[in-house]
């Protein structure tokens, strides 16, 4: 849930940017994103639960091994091939 009062115009833009790119993108790394709903005071954003708290903070976390950080970027590669094939306009 976001408070539309607390967004500017550039981030409501990014919002709404980010459903349209989130809609577009069915891969097993990538959250997907059920239902995108908006009232005159919220936008509300339905996705699949993740458990276990933000990525980037328990990458951060963990003392990896070359071979465990090696498997990381290779499945943030494969997500970007993914959407590169994709063709979406994420600058836009």
């Amino acid at each position: 849930m976001v408070s539309r009062n607390s967004l500017s115009a550039a981030n409501e833009a990014a919002l709404r940017r980010e459903e349209r790119l989130l809609r577009g993108i069915d891969h097993p790394n990538v959250m997907k994103l059920h239902e995108f709903y908006e009232s005159p005071s919220h936008f509300y954003m339905v996705s699949e639960l993740f458990e276990g708290g933000e990525l980037f903070d328990r990458i951060c976390s963990k003392v990896s091994t070359r071979t465990h950080m090696l498997t990381r970027v290779r499945s943030v590669a494969q997500v970007y091939h993914y959407c590169a094939g994709l063709r979406l306009d994420i600058f836009a």
